[in-house]
């Protein structure tokens, strides 16, 4: 079972295209070449990557393994072939970060604009990975630092707490008048029309689910690019929204109503993790995570106390 990372891109570059041509193509090859490459690594392996229909070519069970795998080999190589680089050039390493999507916000975009500020050499690749994927990935070597909703106790891993994940919702208020936010459940207001960023493509799947919890189907109504056009687009009344407390950080609450969210993933505790092998990570990770560590929270404006009353409105949310 031999192959190369020609024959990788070349696997994934066939079912991204669901054509040999266009793969080969892709991959600087004549469409003859491609097609012998892929016969002789599927005799290698033993199994069919590809069905040929008279649609396009379309992988098997087989080759959506292999093409999962492949994606992956390729971009670790990618990685490695940019540290390297990075060495040859005399500069200080790449730093692997896995975090969890609710980590993925203005606090966590603060704290690594700050550390970059201070270590000019550094680079920082930042991947969005699930919960359970992050504690192994840590310990195998994939990432330098993990950021996690949940705190992992094993031997081969340190746990440190990073900052709270708070999700709040916004709704309109009334213009210039400071008036207390009216009772609304969080049910109903998954009901209601939804502005969303666009990029937040974890905590759309998060309200979604919740939705479907309660019987209700999420209207997203409008998609922005920034807090700043989600804020502004519910202050217009154009529907509510949900996005974290730290994002509200230096930026008019004026004309909105703020809410907390009855649920555990709106609250949840962040934990840094990093290998317990005195040699890992690396010393400029360890500085990250000594920066991480220390830093201080984002302050939310003050008006955003409405939320511990908004916490009394959505105590008994319907069933």
């Amino acid at each position: 079972m031999r192959f190369n990372d020609i024959d990788l891109q070349l696997v994934v570059a066939i079912a991204r295209s669901s054509s040999i041509t266009d793969a080969a193509e892709a991959c600087f090859l004549a469409p003859s070449t491609a097609s012998l490459r892929l016969r002789n690594l599927e005799d290698s392996l033993g199994v069919k990557l590809f069905e040929r229909t008279a649609h396009g070519v379309f992988p098997t069970r087989a080759g959506a393994v292999m093409v999962d795998h492949a994606t992956r080999c390729i971009q670790v190589l990618a990685t490695m072939r940019s540290a390297l680089s990075e060495h040859r050039a005399g500069l200080q390493s790449h730093i692997q970060l896995s975090a969890n999507w609710m980590a993925l916000g203005p606090q966590l975009s603060k704290d690594i604009g700050t550390f970059l500020g201070d270590e000019p050499g550094a680079r920082i690749q930042l991947h969005e990975a699930p919960d359970a994927d992050i504690p192994l990935a840590v310990i195998e070597g994939a990432a330098d630092l993990g950021i996690t909703a949940s705190r992992t106790e094993l031997p081969e891993l340190i746990c440190l707490p990073y900052r709270p994940a708070r999700f709040v919702l916004i709704s309109p208020g009334t213009p210039g008048i400071p008036d207390s936010p009216p009772p609304l459940r969080w049910p109903d207001a998954l009901g209601q029309p939804m502005v969303t960023l666009r990029s937040a493509l974890a905590l759309h799947k998060q309200l979604h689910g919740e939705a479907a919890r309660f019987g209700k189907r999420l209207d997203v109504r409008l998609e922005v690019d920034s807090h700043d056009s989600q804020i502004e687009m519910v202050r217009q009344g154009v529907g509510v929204g949900v996005l974290p407390a730290a994002a509200l950080e230096g930026r008019s609450v004026a004309g909105l109503h703020l809410y907390a969210i009855p649920a555990d993933w709106a609250h949840a505790m962040l934990y840094l993790c990093t290998s317990a092998q005195h040699d890992h990570p690396h010393l400029l990770a360890r500085r990250l995570l000594d920066a991480l560590h220390s830093a201080p929270l984002l302050q939310v404006p003050a008006s955003a106390a409405l939320t511990s009353q908004a916490a009394r409105v959505f105590a008994n949310p319907a069933p």
